[in-house]
């Protein structure tokens, strides 16, 4: 018999329904661990000894957490909050609607209090990241919650707020710059046009304002803009050539430190990108010396939307900070930049295991055969997250019956409950022969954990779908 906490396998649905009943899973399992996290003790509990409620609690929160990192393993989740409506996996859900219940409520309360405009989630989160973003939507903080805790980011789990502050301060302008701004949108000759712009060079040139980052922003977003406007009607190769002239180092350093203050940002971004690797390599130093949350995620945003810059990248990968590694581990990953695998498998034997770690999860996310090869042979790591992440590689990529007897084998001798977690979970996609047998073996044993043999038949029914109920 299944555990009793199983839910029997669903009937046939189309893809796109079975995506969105994964995710609202998924949604549901986060609510109750922010449920869990702030749920008080119950009366029972208090009249005990003092020590009864923490540690009541601390297995209520393990259980929910065991079950969200499970929904994590099938789904990932794209949550918006927008006109009063839920919208999750693509799909409207009214307050009214049969599908909430009070875990998806707790869930979008948490991210309503916290400010949040969207929640994406993607699949395989490990429990570390789920955890931190449940403690972050289930803390209670009277008032209007800081910006930085609004702007929140890991490596699987990013939060959007529904706004960033902007500095708007275009009225402080000089009135020289504003006066010639004015004119070059009148400026209708080329030759009137191409003055204009020389002249708005050349007050960039004037201390101080080639150092003020709005005043630069507001000449690059003026001049750009005409010369998008103009299309091709006269004065526009005057225009282009005034960005070219424009986007010196130090004026594009001005626009990446104006970038997590600038109101417009998406105005911002095309520009920058004009400007190349040397617009990431300074966005990579800002993302560097950066003390802000906000700052770093901005800069890391817009280094992967320009995507550009890879070799600074594998270069600062070596880095002796390790920030600026980890950093640059994670850029890699996030831009997809499969040649980088070479330059990130030699961080898997680094001494530091956030590097370890960095490169592991940017590997994850190459998924190139050299790389998961190399991640798969990590499983006796001395960090579990690391054993987690080499799991997960062999079912990314199995070599059959080698990755077969290398998760048995470390199934006996591993003594972390999520990394056991995630080898049974592939012992269940790599479905061989040799596998079904241990997770049917770990179903039977009476003794074991509920939440090992729960587990064990989730994997079950991943391998061998309704025909598990023979098998037991």
């Amino acid at each position: 018999m299944p555990p009793k906490d199983s839910a029997a396998p669903a009937g046939p649905v189309g893809a796109s329904a079975g995506s969105f009943d994964d995710a609202l899973s998924l949604a549901r399992a986060l609510g109750r661990l922010v449920v869990s996290l702030g749920e008080p003790p119950s009366p029972s509990e208090a009249l005990t000894d003092a020590d009864a409620p923490s540690v009541a609690r601390r297995e209520r929160v393990r259980r929910a957490l065991r079950f969200a990192v499970a929904a994590a393993r099938r789904a990932s989740l794209e949550l918006r909050l927008a006109d009063g409506l839920l919208h999750l996996a693509g799909r409207a859900l009214p307050p009214d609607s049969p599908l909430r219940d009070e875990a998806l409520d707790a869930l979008i309360g948490g991210l309503d209090a916290n400010g949040t405009l969207s929640l994406d989630v993607r699949r395989a989160a490990s429990p570390g990241e789920l955890l931190a973003l449940a403690q972050l939507l289930a803390t209670d903080v009277p008032g209007e919650r800081p910006t930085e805790r609004t702007a929140w980011r890991s490596w699987s789990v990013r939060i959007t707020p529904k706004s960033v502050p902007a500095v708007d301060d275009a009225a402080a302008l000089p009135l020289a710059v504003r006066d010639a701004l004015d004119r070059l949108a009148g400026a209708r000759s080329d030759e009137a046009t191409g003055a204009v712009v020389g002249e708005l060079l050349q007050l960039l040139a004037t201390p101080p304002w080639f150092a003020d980052p709005a005043v630069v922003e507001a000449v690059a977003l003026g001049v750009a803009g005409e010369a998008r406007r103009r299309g091709s009607r006269a004065g526009r190769l005057a225009l282009e050539a005034g960005v070219r002239r424009l986007l010196t180092p130090a004026a594009v350093q001005a626009l990446v430190r104006r970038l997590p203050r600038s109101a417009r940002r998406d105005d911002l971004m095309p520009v920058l990108a004009r400007a190349g690797d040397l617009a990431v390599q300074t966005l990579v130093q800002l993302l560097q010396d950066a003390e802000s949350l906000t700052d770093r995620r901005v800069c890391f945003d817009a280094i992967v939307a320009l995507d550009a810059g890879e070799e600074a990248l594998c270069a600062a990968l070596q880095d002796p900070r390790w920030y600026v590694a980890r950093n640059a581990a994670a850029l890699l990953g996030e831009m997809g930049v499969v040649e980088a695998d070479s330059h990130l498998i030699p961080l898997l034997e680094h001494d530091d295991e956030r590097l370890r770690v960095a490169a592991a999860r940017a590997l994850t996310r190459l998924a190139t055969a050299p790389g998961l090869a190399a991640l798969q042979g990590r499983l006796a790591d001395a960090a579990p997250e690391m054993r987690r992440l080499a799991a997960s590689a062999h079912g990314a990529r199995s070599q059959g019956k080698p990755s077969t007897i290398a998760l048995l084998a470390a199934l006996e001798s591993e003594p972390d409950e999520d990394v056991v977690l995630e080898i049974v979970s592939v012992m269940g996609t790599l479905a061989s022969p040799e596998c079904v047998q241990r997770l049917v073996r770990m179903v039977r044993e009476e003794g074991s954990p509920e939440w090992l043999r729960d587990a064990a038949y989730q994997a079950l029914l991943a391998a061998r779908g309704e025909a598990v109920q023979k098998l037991l």
